[in-house]
């Protein structure tokens, strides 16, 4: 218990603060943060990535790019010594996720037109001259392909 005109612990004044400015204090540390480990990579590590969290448990970065997320993880321990130098704190693991924008989702466009019925006889015929378990697979295809050509 804090006796009066006892000198008290920084953090009881800062959780005093209206919830506004201990987000924005938090967001900001969170920047400077982000903005310290990319300027700890190495020139093969700048790209398409963000800080999404840090903290003893964790290192998680976000990427776009599926290509970029295998090369962060294959460069884990590289990231990892990062971040123990920026926080003072070293991640127990990196975990990276792929995550796509929403420009990128809204690229795909409307669903593609069935196959045409020449399509799909090519594909019959080369399953007949295919070996067996290609054969079938190549016969389901063409299958799937008719009843989706159905449905439009």
């Amino acid at each position: 218990m804090n006796r009066p005109g006892k000198p008290q612990r920084l953090n009881h004044w800062l959780n005093q603060l209206p919830v506004e400015q201990r987000t924005m204090r938090q967001l900001s540390h969170f920047a400077r943060l982000a903005n310290r480990l990319k300027g700890e990579m190495p020139p093969e590590l700048q790209g398409p990535w963000k800080l999404a969290a840090l903290d003893a448990e964790r290192l998680l970065l976000v990427t776009e790019d599926s290509l970029w997320a295998t090369r962060l993880r294959y460069l884990e321990a590289p990231l990892l010594d990062a971040a123990e130098r920026i926080s003072g704190l070293r991640p127990r693991q990196l975990e990276v996720q792929v995550r796509p924008t929403k420009a990128r989702e809204r690229r795909r466009g409307p669903p593609r037109k069935a196959p045409g019925p020449e399509a799909i006889a090519s594909i019959r015929q080369s399953a007949a001259h295919a070996p067996e378990p290609l054969r079938q697979a190549l016969l389901r295809l063409a299958d799937d392909m008719e009843a989706y050509g159905k449905k439009g």
